[in-house]
């Protein structure tokens, strides 16, 4: 297992002169639905630069072998249901295949043939003080990545660490291509988890903000939460790495294990690695869904159809996705 692990170290002494994706050659081979992929989620899905090559699985899927190739690791963004996609598409590692980071609360999705090839990071963030009273809260308003009851149960979580004189923003992070009046209007998801937390925190003062607002914003020594407990569509948010650049820091203090192998992103944050691996609990997935493999085509296959949303994320797929997600957070949480 040391293997990767030694060379990260090799990869991270280059510092920037270590080979780096080019964001331009991503947005040139982009396929129509791995853009619109990234738009649903912007701006958790934006793009930020590091020396392991931030990316979302389905880049390797349009993306030609040249370009696989010439790099040497890649950092996957991906939550639980684009992860699993990916490992169902790649049951085993392809030919030249690069160093893979993952995010450690996913471990154990990793199949063992592929965990020679993945390392797991963690993010870590200095612990300072905070001499404001204002908490930002980041939701994406989404049935599949924050049913009510999962909602219910991080307020309750937060509710214990916020006092009624703090001011707390909420923000609706995957919302900046759709507008944030579609997260809060009576018809959307979002109206619902809004009602939640308003409904918690009633004798704070909660400010619904929009991305501009948020962009115009100070939040210097500001506390802050995502409140995406099942990371099911990403694990692995551009906010968190502006917000930590900026002088935030998260709602609860972070442990920071100095022996391990890390990346710092800015003065205030940044990645630890390491490949300690919690058993594979896929199988006992495959077991009984393993037809659902077979329904999913890669970007390369699935041409222009109507249906051809379907054909990518067919809706068993995601919803075994989604039992998965659940099944992890519970394994955590004890809830």
């Amino acid at each position: 297992m040391s293997t990767a692990i030694d060379e990260l170290k090799k990869i991270l002494a280059e510092g920037p002169t270590a080979p780096r994706v080019k964001q331009q050659k991503l947005n040139f081979i982009a396929d129509y639905y791995a853009t619109k992929f990234r738009e649903f989620l912007s701006p958790d899905s934006d793009a930020y630069k590091a020396v392991i090559n931030p990316v979302f699985s389905f880049d390797f899927e349009i993306g030609s072998k040249d370009f696989i190739s010439e790099l040497k690791i890649f950092s996957l963004r991906d939550g639980v249901m684009p992860l699993m996609r990916f490992f169902a598409i790649n049951p085993l590692p392809f030919e030249h295949v690069p160093f893979l980071v993952v995010d450690s609360s996913l471990s154990s999705l990793v199949p063992s043939e592929w965990r020679e090839k993945v390392i797991l990071r963690e993010t870590f963030v200095e612990e300072k003080k905070s001499s404001n009273n204002k908490v930002l809260l980041l939701i994406s308003a989404d049935p599949l990545s924050l049913p009510l009851n999962i909602l219910e149960n991080e307020i309750e979580k937060i509710s214990e660490a916020i006092s009624p004189s703090d001011k707390i923003q909420v923000f609706f992070s995957s919302m900046r291509m759709r507008g944030e009046g579609e997260a809060i209007n009576d018809h959307a998801w979002g109206y619902k988890c809004l009602h939640k937390i308003l409904g918690c925190f009633k004798e704070n003062a909660v400010q619904v903000i929009s991305f501009p607002e948020y962009l115009k914003e100070d939040y210097k020594e500001t506390k802050f939460y995502f409140i995406n407990p099942l990371k099911f569509y990403f694990s692995d948010s551009f906010l968190l790495h502006d917000l930590c650049s900026k002088g935030a820091s998260p709602l609860y203090a972070q442990k920071v294990v100095d022996q391990k192998t890390q990346l710092k992103l800015s003065f205030h944050h940044g990645f630890s690695f390491d490949q300690n691996f919690q058993p594979f609990i896929g199988e006992k997935y495959l077991q009984t869904q393993r037809a659902l493999y077979s329904q999913i085509v890669t970007y390369s296959q699935s041409g222009r159809f109507s249906d051809v949303h379907n054909k990518l994320y067919p809706v068993d797929f995601i919803q075994w996705g989604s039992d998965v997600a659940l099944s992890l957070y519970r394994s955590v949480s004890g809830r």
